[in-house]
């Protein structure tokens, strides 16, 4: 969901009731560079002005006292904006109908004044804190410089002059008259009323879109060659009633869920074709802002570390049933410890008539009372004494070694049936604060890391992996990695929490990300199948038929 000139708009009287008058008092940045907190204050109270350049989280809210108090972000100081303390917010407005929002400030002393404006650019990831002088619109600092080489139409930094973002081509839907509505819809007939909406007109989202059907007895889908003149008429009216309350800021903020209560996207208005149960009700837009990302927030925390829970899990039950493989091996191996002290009884009896350099002899069992021939190996370098006392020796390991097989084999099928069982509960987790007992228990089962190691181990200089690279027919990445510890960090570092990870299934191999370029978009089923194709070939069953 992405904040429209619409919410910018009506969320101007909630800025304008609790901003202007107060002195800016302190600026504060967070770890990351992304998110500013502004401390505001006058004689009665205090407030903290957020703002976000978050590509998916970008916005802006007012925090009260206690939210401050609460420590919503960890914030330190900065010399960003040094400009702005100890200036006074005069007035705030948005500019020209767009994602952009205006803060203007001054500063007096007995021997000048200073004006200067703090613009919020709320566009998405480029979104972008910038001041500015206001006599000659001079930047003195931004959140986030732009040069030449990442944009040849428009630069931000420094010094230069501030030019606004390009301007919507959208049509502004306070400014339409009947006639033009009219005529836009013999324009666009052959689209969907819904789409309409959204597609001609400047902040218009889906919801806006939906209830304007709604009120007008259509759905959004309906084309719009298929409405009759009444139609259109009463079409045109419900579009002038939303707009007329927009225009007046009378609005009734939503939270839109989805089947499993979690938030889909914000509405202005009520959404009277949904139940009761999908909508959460707020007073205050700014209310509903805050919740709602909170709640995105929430789940996008929740999600990378409920996926990262379960590639660790996921990697340590491999590494287990790999031990368990071997660990089988070796027990079956070392069952016949017998035979290596019937062997080393035979070479010393038959000593005499053994010649050096022979790797193999046959010898006729003279501790058995059939006396059936025994073919054993030995080393043409060693005397037969020599062959003897090494399967003594080998004979005694696989004697001791079968009680620590045992051990071992016993606890290896115990840790991984563990593991199972907490991969299980993990399933079964809808809430972040519900990964805290599988994360301990990770802990004391030595497969997570305390804060303190993860931290050191981030001092240590970062190594430098390029895993392979290809690209599927529809243009998206496939990340291949080449060793162990590059594995590790395409997973765990490259890959977001969104993108899709492949493996071999039982075999040893590659691990293969296959790169989404947003969240929300779903890959086709050529590009899974040559992702997977990529997890076969780059894996230790790439010769099989089947993998």
């Amino acid at each position: 969901m992405q904040l429209t000139s619409i919410f910018i708009y009506c969320l101007i009287p909630e800025l304008r009731q609790d901003l202007p008058g107060k002195k800016i008092k302190r600026i504060l940045i967070s770890q990351d560079k992304k998110n500013i907190l502004i401390l505001v204050r006058d004689k009665n109270e205090q407030k903290g002005l957020f703002f976000s350049s978050h590509p998916d989280f970008f916005r802006t809210e007012i925090l009260s006292e206690k939210e401050i108090q609460g420590g919503k972000i960890n914030f330190s100081p900065t010399s960003f904006f040094k400009h702005l303390e100890n200036t006074r917010i005069q007035k705030i407005e948005q500019l020209d109908f767009d994602r952009v929002i205006n803060i203007s400030c001054i500063r007096k002393t007995k021997e000048k004044e200073e004006r200067l404006d703090l613009v919020m650019e709320l566009t998405g990831r480029n979104s972008n804190l910038i001041l500015k002088r206001s006599k000659d619109e001079r930047i003195l600092d931004c959140l986030k410089k732009i040069d030449p080489q990442k944009s040849r139409y428009r630069q931000i930094g420094i010094g230069l002059k501030y030019n606004p973002p390009p301007h919507p081509e959208k049509k502004n839907p306070f400014k339409i008259e009947k006639e033009s509505f009219e005529k836009l819809l013999k324009e666009e007939k052959e689209k969907e009323v819904g789409k309409f909406l959204i597609q001609t007109f400047n902040g218009l989202d889906d919801n806006l879109s939906q209830r304007i059907c709604y009120d007008s007895f259509l759905k959004p889908d309906a084309k719009i060659n298929q409405l009759s003149p009444q139609q259109k008429t009463r079409f045109w009216e419900n579009f002038c009633n939303i707009i007329k309350d927009l225009k007046i800021y009378k609005i009734s903020p939503r939270i839109i869920l989805d089947e499993n209560k979690n938030p889909t996207s914000l509405s202005l208005f009520d959404l009277p074709s949904l139940s009761q149960d999908k909508k959460l009700e707020f007073e205050k837009l700014n209310s509903a802002l805050k919740e709602f990302f909170k709640q995105k927030i929430e789940k996008e925390k929740f999600i990378k570390q409920k996926t990262n829970l379960s590639l660790l899990i996921h990697k340590n039950i491999f590494r287990l049933e790999k031990r368990l493989v071997k660990l089988e091996k070796d027990q079956e191996e070392a069952k016949d410890y017998q035979k290596y002290k019937r062997f080393g009884d035979l070479l010393i009896f038959y000593q005499t008539r053994i010649k050096k350099g022979k790797d193999k002899i046959i010898l006729k069992d003279a501790f058995e009372e059939t006396q059936p021939e025994v073919e054993i190996e030995i080393n043409p370098l060693l005397s037969p004494l020599k062959n003897a006392q090494a399967y003594f020796k080998k004979y005694k390991k696989s004697k001791e070694g079968q009680k620590v097989i045992k051990t071992r084999l016993e606890k290896t099928n115990s840790e991984t049936k563990e593991l199972e069982n907490l991969l299980s509960e993990l399933e079964k987790k809808e809430k972040l604060s519900n990964l805290e007992k599988i994360k301990d228990r990770l802990l004391k089962l030595g497969y997570s890391r305390k804060k303190e190691k993860i931290k050191k181990e981030k001092k240590k200089k970062k190594l430098k992996y390029s895993p392979r690279e290809f690209s599927t027919s529809e243009g998206l990445k496939i990340l291949v990695g080449k060793s162990q510890q590059e594995n590790d960090y395409l997973t765990f570092h490259i890959a977001k929490s969104y993108d899709l990870w492949f493996h071999a299934q039982d075999v040893g191999g590659s691990h293969v990300i296959l790169k989404k370029q947003t969240k929300d978009q779903s890959p086709s089923k050529e590009s899974i199948t040559q992702a997977a194709k990529a997890a076969a070939y780059f894996s230790q069953a790439r010769e099989s038929s089947k993998v």
